[in-house]
């Protein structure tokens, strides 16, 4: 009987970030992509996986939207502001990132004092949203991560909008409203 005894095997993964049309290890790079390289020697094979990402544009926004002050990228944030964060190729064409934070809950309670009411609240198939005079330009269902699942417009002569949430889980959302040209939020509990 023989027995085969197996070598060592050594890996590595690394890290790298480029500009579009960059080479890297003889190859030009134009979108992020994976890299393996496989060296064989007497005593060990070794592996090594380059993970390389490309700098797609110069300036990217995000847009979030805070339900309450929250950390974003390790700094808490309690008001409205931007953050921007630097991202560095090897040959220099860094790229930024500007996160446009809204926080909605310093928004909530001139929409009270206007006479906006949500009913039932909590829901669970349909919720309604009143208002005494003008109807809002715009209605936003907005999850507890800030991002925006629905939009809703209510319609010139209403005081009323009945919005249907079934297909939401349970949980805390915001409805972002725009009137008079002003944001605005109240929150919704969802039930099921």
């Amino acid at each position: 009987v023989r027995h085969r005894i197996r070598k060592p095997i050594r890996s590595a993964a690394e890290q790298h970030t480029l500009c579009p049309g960059e080479e890297f290890r003889g190859l030009t790079i134009t979108q992020d992509t994976i890299i393996q390289e496989q060296l064989i020697f007497a005593d060990y094979d070794s592996i090594t996986w380059f993970h390389v990402h490309v700098l797609t544009s110069p300036i990217t926004t995000i847009s979030v939207n805070l339900i309450e002050p929250d950390y974003v990228q390790g700094q808490l944030v309690s008001s409205d502001t931007l953050l921007v964060e630097t991202q560095s190729a090897t040959n220099g064409c860094d790229s930024l990132i500007v996160y446009d934070i809204t926080v909605l809950t310093s928004t909530t309670d001139w929409l009270a004092t206007a006479g906006f009411a949500v009913y039932p609240n909590p829901a669970s198939a349909t919720t309604q949203l009143s208002w005494p005079n003008e109807a809002p330009t715009t209605v936003e269902l907005v999850n507890p991560l800030g991002q925006v699942l629905q939009t809703f417009t209510g319609l010139p002569g209403t005081q009323s909008l009945v919005l249907d949430v079934h297909q939401w889980p349970a949980g805390s959302y915001q409805l972002r409203i725009l009137y008079e040209d002003r944001w605005g939020s109240l929150p919704l509990q969802l039930i099921r």
